[in-house]
């Protein structure tokens, strides 16, 4: 899957532009690069390698655990 979605929210965090899915504002943005995506398979392969790289490196239970535990430790030693 690909992302196409508007900046708002969380999405900006989650999507880096042209990197690991496409942030478009506006209904007609949306859909013009809803069709560049459905129509080039190289771009759509690029995002989908991008966001899954970008999903390992940032969100991964790997990363994301030591700093749950870090946090915790901070809580609890105060």
């Amino acid at each position: 899957a690909v992302l196409v979605v508007e900046p708002t929210g969380g999405s900006a965090d989650l999507v880096v532009h042209e990197e690991s899915g496409v942030l478009a504002t506006g209904v007609d943005a949306l859909g013009q690069e809803l069709a560049r995506v459905l129509t080039d398979e190289a771009l759509a392969e690029r995002l989908r390698q991008g966001a899954l790289a970008r999903a390992e490196a940032v969100f991964s239970e790997k990363v994301v655990l030591p700093q749950i535990e870090a946090l915790y430790r901070g809580v609890t030693e105060s």
